[in-house]
């Protein structure tokens, strides 16, 4: 694994804590923060005592890899929860997503890097330990260039209000950014992955030149340099012209130069294959594809127990076809590398010298790949037998046709979805956009045929529209309006919660917050008024408690407060 399970732990705590935390608007003090920051160096200080004892009873320490995996997110949780970092971070950043990221990842990298150095230390003083530590770091920095790239793009969509709302807040916007995204990462990703991680071109003659004979520029084959820790080969990227091929040195190091030329011919076969892109589209552009079409039949609408009835054979089902196709494209790749060398053997032979050097059983198979004798059993057939070769590149063609035709048909399908929520979303643009008057005249026009799925966005879109109407009634240019519509509708949100109710007020308070920085009162009366409209008894008496204890409301707010309390 080229990434710290360590690191990806902290991601994974750095996600669960913005979808997960109860944490309730309110501004931090940086005092909150500095204790905490002392807990730093407690990952590696728990390493080198670990190496120590490692070293002295030289053996492996269970307790080490425990360590590596959990110390640095579980300071890295306190952080974000007990040390307000996840509020201050939004608090210093402002509404710049990738300043906000930059906050909030530095504590986490900090940590990797300092256990890195309790290992270079460790090495210098007691002998080496772990070789993978230096490509873990060429790994980190990958995973935080990409981040970082991420959360850049959608900053860039504040230069047009139009494209962000578009990308932000409609089915379709979304959609196409994220298949534009997986573009540009199959660019993108190899070129990247070669800059960043420990690779060169000394690689053997014999890969470059089987390389070149198959068709594969000799050039985007490159060794990763892991200090004999990896042995394994990969093919980076999805887009046939930009595939890159990676093989360790511990591949090259234990293969001798005909098994190397079949470990090569194997990868550059799923490439001529597009196994890669066929793997995409099949388990990750298809079901968001069909995203949009279950949402209008209302598949996502089930309750808790129907969607886990549901989910379990969907998911038996989707796990099953997955290894099956897996382990036909690996058969696919072994045979394009027989056929494209002129013979079986050197697939043959890697298949012998990597199952002996992992000690892997002969007849057992991995989720993703045949077993060996399976493997070894195909091409040999293939080879001897005609008709067991012909029918398996038939039933290669019948799959790609059924991929196909399954893929045409989610796409009608995904079209069909889009056609009829269009009509709302593009009333979202062009009210977020500031043209009041067009989605008034829109929604007129809509009356009530609505998608059942959008009726509750088209009945809030409905009311903020009235509201921004009274305000301002021709709108504008909503870089130029937002600051005066988002004053005067918080006047007026405050005054309807009081004299009408929270239900009314929501509306008036969802245009106030829909700004830069709202302040955590904001944010709180409209989180309140948002619960009472949804009637979500127990978020509007968790916010209404929240407000009452935690901000100077004034009497008649407080006296409104109560007396919705008692309804």
């Amino acid at each position: 694994m080229l990434l710290p399970v360590s690191f990806l732990l902290g991601l994974l705590c750095l996600l669960g804590s913005s979808e997960l935390a109860a944490s309730l608007p309110h501004r931090a003090k940086a005092g909150t923060l500095v204790p905490y920051l002392a807990l730093l160096p407690l990952p590696a200080l728990l390493t080198l005592v670990l190496l120590r004892r490692v070293r002295r009873s030289e053996a492996r320490s269970p307790g080490l890899t425990l360590v590596r995996w959990v110390a640095a997110p579980s300071v890295y949780l306190v952080l974000l929860e007990g040390g307000d970092l996840r509020t201050l971070a939004e608090q210093w950043a402002g509404s710049s997503m990738s300043l906000t990221t930059v906050i909030l990842l530095a504590p986490l990298l900090l940590m990797e890097v300092l256990v890195w150095a309790a290992h270079r230390w460790s090495i210098r003083t007691w002998g080496g330990f772990d070789r993978m530590v230096p490509l873990h770091a060429n790994g980190v920095v990958l995973l935080t260039v990409l981040v970082l790239g991420f959360v850049l793009g959608v900053d860039a969509l504040q230069l047009h209000r139009g494209i962000q709302v578009f990308v932000l807040h409609t089915a379709l916007g979304w959609m196409l950014a994220f298949l534009s995204l997986s573009a540009l990462l199959g660019v993108f990703l190899p070129v990247l992955f070669r800059l960043v991680m420990p690779t060169s071109q000394l690689v053997p003659e014999d890969a470059r030149f089987t390389a070149r004979t198959l068709g594969f520029p000799p050039g985007n084959v490159r060794m990763l340099r892991s200090r004999y820790r990896l042995v394994n080969a990969a093919m980076v990227g999805l887009l046939a012209p930009f595939h890159c091929l990676f093989l360790t040195d511990g591949l090259l190091r234990v293969l001798d130069p005909l098994s190397i030329r079949g470990v090569v011919a194997h990868e550059v076969g799923h490439a001529k294959a597009r196994h890669p892109l066929l793997l995409a589209v099949l388990f990750v552009f298809v079901p968001l594809l069909l995203y949009h079409p279950a949402e209008a039949v209302g598949a996502t609408r089930m309750s808790d127990v129907t969607a886990a009835v549901v989910a379990l054979p969907v998911v038996a089902v989707t796990v099953f076809v997955m290894r099956r196709v897996f382990h036909r494209f690996e058969l696919e790749a072994d045979q394009l590398s027989a056929d494209a060398l002129g013979g079986a053997m050197p697939c043959i032979l890697a298949l012998h010298k990597i199952g002996e050097l992992f000690g892997s059983s002969k007849v057992r198979a991995s989720f993703r790949h045949p077993s060996e004798e399976v493997r070894i059993d195909h091409l040999l057939r293939c080879d001897g037998d005609p008709a067991y070769r012909a029918e398996f590149m038939r039933r290669g063609r019948v799959l790609r046709r059924a991929l196909s035709l399954f893929l045409l048909i989610t796409v009608a399908v995904n079209l069909w979805a889009h056609a009829r929520i269009w009509p709302v979303d593009r009333l979202l643009v062009a009210f977020y956009s500031g043209r009041f008057e067009e989605a008034e005249r829109g929604l007129v026009a809509l009356g009530d045929d609505v998608p059942a799925d959008r009726a509750g966005v088209v009945a809030q879109l409905r009311e903020e529209v009235a509201a921004a109407r009274q305000i301002l009634p021709h709108g504008g240019r909503w870089n130029d309006i937002r600051e005066e519509l988002a004053r005067r509708a918080l006047e007026r949100g405050k005054r309807v919660l009081i004299e009408v109710g929270p239900r009314e007020a929501r509306p008036w308070f969802s245009l106030a917050v829909d700004r830069p920085c709202p302040t955590p009162l904001e944010l709180s009366l409209y989180y309140y008024c948002r619960a009472e409209a949804a009637r979500d008894g127990r978020e509007a008496a968790r916010m209404r408690d929240h407000l009452t204890r935690h901000f100077e409301l004034g009497e008649e707010l407080t006296r409104a407060l109560a007396a919705a309390r008692t309804r």
